[in-house]
């Protein structure tokens, strides 16, 4: 009888002993595939963060250059928009100023003598049998010789006093210059004069 129990217990505890082993055994193996897992999801989480991470660097650069060059862009464009509108407005005074000049200005009998002068000329022209080609070609040589003579007394004005030696040298080389072609034509009408044909 005792015999018989003492091999009862003993099948007991070997049973409960093969069961208690399985199962640690069993809860060794889940740990160790739990942290083989998360081992192997951390590697593959640090070298897609390196990868994105490089990734991002390379996007933020070149939007930071994209954005450095688009503003770059934009205050040329800007830029470029003043000076057309300042250069616009400058004209358009210009215009309007030259305009209220000629005609309620002091000068406006002289302006309407000139071109009440440069009309007959027109007529005159036609008259003597100038094409229409010709008398526009020649009002606008007139035109421009006008323009050339006026901005360069402007920029005579616009000389400061301290530098305006220069210009006099020049006027009084271009007056000798006058005066040496007036007294080449003078003479020769003198040996023209005397010389036989």
């Amino acid at each position: 009888m005792l015999q018989s129990k003492v091999k009862i217990e003993g099948f007991t505890t070997l049973k409960s002993y093969t069961s208690s082993k399985g199962f640690a055994s069993n809860k060794l193996k889940r740990k160790s595939v739990n942290d083989i897992t998360s081992m192997l999801c951390q590697t593959h989480e640090s070298r897609l963060k390196r990868y994105f991470g490089r990734f991002r660097a390379i996007v933020k650069d070149k939007h930071i250059k994209s954005s450095t060059a688009k503003k770059i862009i934009l205050k040329i464009e800007n830029g470029n928009l003043r000076w057309a509108f300042e250069s616009w407005r400058k004209n358009t005074e210009k215009v309007v100023f030259a305009q209220e000049l000629n005609e309620t200005g002091p000068i406006t009998e002289q302006v309407f003598e000139a071109r009440r002068t440069i009309r007959n000329l027109k007529g005159f022209m036609r008259s003597e049998n100038y094409t229409q080609e010709e008398v526009t070609a020649k009002v606008k040589e007139c035109e421009d010789w006008n323009e050339h003579a006026m901005s360069k007394l402007v920029k005579r004005l616009k000389v400061p006093r301290k530098d305006r030696q220069v210009s006099r040298c020049f006027d009084h080389w271009v007056m000798w210059l006058k005066v040496k072609r007036l007294m080449r034509h003078q003479l020769n009408f003198c040996n023209a004069q005397v010389t036989p044909v």
